[in-house]
């Protein structure tokens, strides 16, 4: 994702854009918490933090 926005500026810049991408997305997930939208993100990142329950354990194989 961040491939295409990472092209435009120099590649020292790379990190800064990384970490200021996290840090918007953290306060947005921070925000949908407090207006309480953020249902479905919560359950999307528990079903990736369970393994073998069809959340993403990282390694790139589906779960049979």
């Amino acid at each position: 994702m961040l491939g295409d926005l990472e092209s435009l500026y120099p590649a020292q810049m790379g990190e800064v854009l990384k970490a200021g991408a996290a840090t918007m997305l953290q306060t947005a997930i921070g925000i949908m918490n407090r207006q309480m939208r953020c249902a479905i993100v919560r359950t999307i990142q528990e079903a990736d933090a369970t393994p073998g329950q069809g959340g993403d354990d990282g390694s790139g194989e589906e779960d049979n």
